[in-house]
């Protein structure tokens, strides 16, 4: 009786244990390709992602309706982004050339990007993500942003050394141009390409562009010359103006001087008015 009295206590402690430990064993409930973050009441979002192949055990689980084990899938999200537009001044810089060139441009991205395991715990604590498609919410908007800044850089080269070809542009190129490393830190790119884009020529903008700076400064100077004759005109007429009045006030002092005006004699009342400055 003792010896089946302890082989039961000890087989009711092996079991409490092993369900000790299988509830508290997260790890095993992460598919190879996934990560999990935990999140508690007792203590809140557990700060290390919970990835395959390396061993997790936490106490959360073990008190019912506590923890939530929130899977998330780790392979990257992949989306076209493009990105379209004129360059600055367009509108006014092609009409300085005969055949009104289009300087219009267009450019198609194809991203594959995202998130480290660290950043997931991230979205989970900042963002309260809590499943995959708010990671996927988070990951097209920075692959809107990078497919932005990828697109300005390719201009700006373009227009620095118009031998540059857009459509050449290297990953490695792109990545530093849109400061992968710092600006999308916790984001991994997969991969990030060019399927297609349309620059304009750009010597033809840049001549477009001195054209119209000349033509912008001789209107300018026509501007100002007729500013400088309108102030001229505004000026007289000020002028007159504080003469007829200072005239009217003399009329109301001496009646008598309204004869002059009656008569027609012009030459009088000039005389008359010019006296008054």
């Amino acid at each position: 009786m003792r010896i089946t009295g302890k082989l039961f206590t000890f087989i009711i402690v092996l079991a409490a244990a092993g369900a000790v430990f299988y509830f508290g064993w997260i790890q095993f409930k992460v598919g190879p390709e996934d990560c999990g973050v935990l999140v508690s009441k007792t203590s809140g979002v557990y700060g290390a992602p919970i990835i395959p192949g390396k061993f997790e055990w936490r106490w959360e689980p073990l008190l019912p309706t506590n923890a939530d084990l929130r899977i998330f899938s780790l392979s990257p999200y992949t989306t076209v982004k493009s990105v379209n537009g004129t360059l600055p001044s367009a509108d006014m810089y092609s009409q300085m050339i005969k055949q009104n060139p289009d300087f219009s441009y267009s450019f198609k991205f194809n991203i594959s990007l995202k998130f480290t395991p660290g950043e997931i715990v991230s979205q989970v604590r900042t963002a309260n993500a809590k499943s995959d498609s708010d990671l996927v919410g988070e990951l097209d908007k920075k692959a809107g942003l990078a497919a932005d800044r990828a697109a300005a850089w390719l201009i700006d080269k373009a227009a620095a050394d118009p031998s540059f070809k857009p459509s050449l542009a290297a990953t490695g190129d792109l990545l530093s141009a849109i400061k992968a490393e710092t600006d999308f830190a916790g984001t991994e790119f997969v991969s990030f390409s060019i399927s297609s884009c349309s620059v304009p020529d750009m010597e033809v903008y840049n001549e477009a562009k001195k054209s119209f700076a000349v033509y912008r400064e001789k209107i300018d100077a026509l501007l100002a010359g007729q500013a400088v004759k309108d102030a001229s005109a505004i000026s007289e007429d000020s002028r007159e103006m504080t003469r007829l009045s200072k005239l009217g006030e003399v009329l109301r002092k001496y009646p008598e001087l309204s004869e002059l005006l009656k008569s027609g004699d012009i030459g009088e009342t000039l005389k008359a008015v010019k006296s008054l400055q």
